[in-house]
């Protein structure tokens, strides 16, 4: 008969594979991360300087709803197949009927 994972046997053999071959590759590991943490931590901060291109708040927050929209038409214009970047004005018409409008309750866009 197979070995239940509830058997003690193998509890006892998995408590101690974690203490004695596990146990000590993570603490090293610990060690080694904790070394590089506190090595980092003493390095002083590179000081963060302002762009000169900065804009103020306003602009900024007025601006953030356009640059998702830019966004949005950008990466559904990457999906459009190539026929339709390649076709007639009607389907480059099409493509961008679809991009600016909502579509209605049968899925359509006209």
């Amino acid at each position: 008969m197979a070995k239940s994972v509830r058997a003690s046997v193998t509890k006892r053999n998995r408590a101690k594979l974690r203490a004695t071959v596990f146990g000590p590759a993570v603490d090293a590991r610990t060690e080694r991360l904790s070394a590089k943490l506190q090595e980092l931590a003493s390095q002083p901060r590179p000081n963060e300087e302002k762009s000169s291109m900065e804009l103020d708040d306003a602009t900024t927050t007025s601006s953030r709803p356009i640059s998702i929209w830019l966004l949005f038409i950008s990466k559904r214009m990457l999906k459009t197949s190539a026929e339709d970047l390649k076709g007639t004005s009607s389907a480059m018409h099409e493509r961008d009927t679809k991009l600016t409008t909502a579509p209605l309750d049968d899925g359509s866009y006209n």
